[in-house]
């Protein structure tokens, strides 16, 4: 599947709540979606910016079996850093949803 329908699917996923976020223990600030610093109205904001040159999908680091998209959307001036996959019940499991650290 291409980002454009990756994006669609998340997009739908967002908008009707079917989410899951993955714990991230002492990292739990990689996260705002879950956390409630940033609302879905938010990410969807962010996930529409997104263009296919700001996004790429690979491997999961522990499952090489999973995909794992990263999306890289550039707001007012601000990188963020969204990492998520698809579980096997088609939700969107959230890994990472935050401002980048990387210095553009």
């Amino acid at each position: 599947m291409g980002f454009s329908d990756e994006k669609r699917w998340l997009l739908t996923a967002l908008e009707s709540g079917a989410i899951v976020h993955d714990f991230r223990g002492l990292d739990s600030d990689k996260n705002w979606l879950s956390d409630g610093r940033l609302t879905i109205v938010e990410a969807c904001a962010l996930v529409t910016l997104t263009r296919g040159d700001q996004a790429e999908s690979k491997a999961h680091n522990e499952r090489a079996n999973l995909v794992v998209w990263i999306l890289k959307p550039v707001q007012n001036g601000k990188r963020w850093y969204i990492k998520f996959q698809r579980t096997a019940q088609d939700r969107a499991k959230f890994i990472s949803f935050h401002p980048s650290e990387e210095k553009d």
